[in-house]
């Protein structure tokens, strides 16, 4: 049984057992579950296990210990290192946890978990897993011996899918049974050697709040270009579609070569229907202060990261990735004396809804519910699992 690596999905759960959807809850393992971890160990033998590797979830650690417990036992040796990495804890299911599986299979819900690129609302897709993963595994240094992974069907979908050359496109639909050893074998240069090449990022966009973002957390920008894109709703559009046309219009307006990744970004503040975008003048701007004084609104930013000239990962995901996440801002009371002082420092005049939370604009706000960087102009997860796809990462320092 020569093999690099083997890999393991953990046992059942009991949510599983009852038929509703988990993700990254800590439930535990079912009885049955519990029993088929220990059987895995046992047909693990004749492996000379050197570690364990598992993610931060509950069920993963449960089955590797079962697992070891049993191998430990047939083989007499000594009980291996266990590593835990919050890395490889899938984040896939987002608000359909707790759903019932039937249910979410017939009403097409679940289709969402099925996809490279997408997500049901609060998840990740399994592009940003593998990328997550594979700045994980990329980073370990090699073992004595062969190294036993144990984690949620998604991270297995996602190695396996990579290592056998199953399209993208298909990896989500890839079947991956509870508790059956998987044996595989690295390429040379292990997992790092998967990973896409290098690329520089092209940052269309000429905000300096998105540059800052990107640079706090080490995401290396090697020019900024921004492109000449009207920016006009179109008759009807809802503000996020909007948001998403300007954010995918700008990226493919953007001139990149070679090596090159573009990354551009939209963010809209609406209300009940209204749009409230960079105010044209301070008049415009105290009016639309008083319009969200004492109120939510939801502040929209739409973001594209796009790898090939032209492209719109709208229509092919191999052009790049897109979407739009949403926050929901609560406004404090506010006077008119509050408004004007707050207009005369200028803060608004370039921002959509004429205010910055990051700036003196945060004593306008009472509190936030989302994503606040998302609210400052460019929400880093989804991002970054992006740009990691396409080959961009935060230099080493920074992580």
């Amino acid at each position: 049984m020569s093999a690099d690596w083997w890999l393991l999905r953990h046992g059942e759960s009991t949510a599983n057992a009852a038929g509703v959807l988990s993700g990254w809850d800590d439930v535990p393992l079912s009885a049955h579950g519990e029993a088929e971890a220990t059987a895995a160990g046992a047909a693990l033998a004749g492996v000379p296990l050197a570690r364990v590797l598992t993610s931060d979830l509950r069920r993963a650690q449960v089955t590797a210990a079962r697992a070891l417990d049993a191998w430990v036992a047939a083989t007499g040796a000594p009980r291996p290192p266990v590593l835990v990495d919050a890395r490889l804890r899938e984040r896939h299911m987002g608000t359909l946890q707790g759903a019932d599986i039937a249910a979410a299979r017939a009403d097409g819900r679940l289709d969402a978990l099925l996809g490279w690129d997408t997500a049901p609302p609060g998840g990740e897709s399994h592009a940003g897993l593998w990328a997550r993963a594979l700045a994980a595994l990329g980073a370990l240094p090699p073992a004595a011996g062969p190294t036993l992974l144990v984690g949620h069907g998604g991270l297995l979908r996602v190695l396996l899918g990579a290592l056998d050359g199953t399209p993208e496109a298909a990896r989500g639909l890839r079947k991956v049974p509870n508790a059956v050893p998987f044996p595989v074998t690295l390429p040379a240069g292990g997992w790092a050697a998967l990973r896409p090449p290098p690329r520089q990022l092209v940052l269309a966009s000429g905000s300096p709040r998105r540059r800052a973002l990107l640079e706090a957390i080490g995401v290396p920008i090697a020019a900024v270009r921004v492109p000449g894109v009207p920016e006009v709703p179109a008759p009807g559009e809802a503000a996020p579609d909007y948001a998403l046309r300007l954010a995918c219009e700008k990226a493919a307006a953007t001139a990149f070569g070679t090596g090159e990744v573009a990354l551009a970004a939209d963010t809209v503040v609406h209300r009940a229907g209204a749009l409230f975008e960079k105010p044209p003048s301070d008049d415009a701007a105290r009016a639309f202060l008083r319009a969200l004084a004492g109120r939510a609104h939801t502040v929209s930013t739409a973001w594209c990261v796009l790898a090939i000239p032209g492209g719109d990962p709208r229509a092919t995901a191999a052009a790049g990735a897109c979407g739009v996440v949403h926050s929901t801002v609560v406004f404090r009371p506010l006077s008119d004396a509050q408004i004007a002082a707050y207009v005369r420092t200028g803060e608004g005049r370039d921002k959509a809804g004429g205010y910055g939370i990051q700036g003196a604009g945060a004593a306008l706000v009472s509190h936030v519910e989302g994503d606040q960087g998302n609210v400052v102009g460019l929400p880093l997860g989804p991002v970054l699992d992006a740009l990691a796809r396409f080959g961009v990462h935060p230099a080493e320092s920074a992580r």
